[in-house]
C-alpha cells in the first residue's frame, strides 16, 4: 500500500437504504400511537430496515453489494468485503489513465485505495452520491485502530482505547503490574513452592455434581 492514496468515508444511518424483503410491522412509540372509532391501536408497517431487525446487516450488505456492481466494481472471491475495478489495467502496455481503485467495506464503514489521487477523490464523491454519508478525509483510523502512513512504513495502534480502558479503570502508571504468569519467563523465574493465595485467585477445582 506504500505510495498509494487511501481514504475512507462513513454511510450515515446505512441500514435504513435497504428494502425490507418480508411483512413487518412496528408498534408506534408510546407518544406517537393512534387507534380507530373502536379503540384498536395503528401500527406501522416498515418500508425499510431498521437498525434491530435480525436481518439488518445481511439487506444492507446486499443493497451495498448491488449498488457497487451498478458502479461497475467487481467483489473479490478471495474477500467478499473488497470490491475493485482497473480500468485499462494492463500490465504489458500501462497508459496514463491507466488506473486501480479497492473499496474495503466493513458494514458502513469505507476505505477507497487508489494509485492515483484524483481518482480516489473522485471515486469518493461518487460513493457519497450513492448514499448519504461523510467523506472522513485520508485514512487515519478504521474500527477503531489508528493508522498512520510514511514514505516506508504503515504503523497500527490501538492507543486510543488502551488510554480509555486506563482511564475508565483509573490505573495509574506506578500501579503494580499483577498477573499470574509473565508473558516471557524464564526457568529461574518459576517458584519453588505452590503461592497458596494465586492458587485460589486464579485456579477454580471441578466440584462433585
Amino acid at each position: 500500500m506504500l505510495g498509494w492514496f487511501v481514504g475512507s468515508l462513513d454511510y450515515s444511518q446505512a441500514y435504513l437504504n435497504a428494502d425490507i424483503d418480508e411483512d413487518c410491522y412496528l408498534r408506534a412509540p408510546e407518544f406517537l400511537r393512534q387507534y380507530d372509532i373502536d379503540g384498536i391501536e395503528f401500527v406501522w408497517k416498515l418500508k425499510k430496515v431498521i437498525y434491530g431487525h435480525p436481518k439488518g446487516s445481511r439487506l444492507w450488505a446486499e443493497c451495498l453489494d448491488r449498488k457497487l456492481k451498478e458502479l461497475n466494481y467487481t467483489q473479490l472471491k478471495t474477500d467478499q468485503c473488497v470490491y475493485a475495478k482497473w480500468p485499462k489495467w494492463n500490465l504489458k502496455s500501462l497508459q496514463s489513465d491507466s488506473h486501480f481503485v479497492f473499496v474495503l467495506i466493513h458494514s458502513d464503514d469505507l476505505i477507497v485505495i487508489s494509485n492515483v489521487k484524483s481518482v480516489m477523490m473522485k471515486e469518493k464523491e461518487i460513493l457519497l452520491t450513492a448514499f448519504e454519508g461523510v467523506d472522513q478525509g485520508s485514512l487515519s483510523s478504521f474500527c477503531g485502530v489508528e493508522i498512520e502512513t510514511t514514505e516506508d512504513k504503515i504503523t497500527l495502534s490501538m492507543k486510543y482505547y488502551w488510554t480509555k480502558i486506563i482511564r475508565r479503570f483509573e490505573i495509574s502508571e506506578n500501579m503494580q503490574n499483577d498477573k499470574p504468569i509473565k508473558s516471557k519467563i524464564n526457568k529461574e523465574d518459576c517458584p519453588k513452592s505452590v503461592n497458596e493465595e494465586r492458587n485460589k485467585t486464579y485456579l477454580h477445582k471441578l466440584l462433585d455434581q
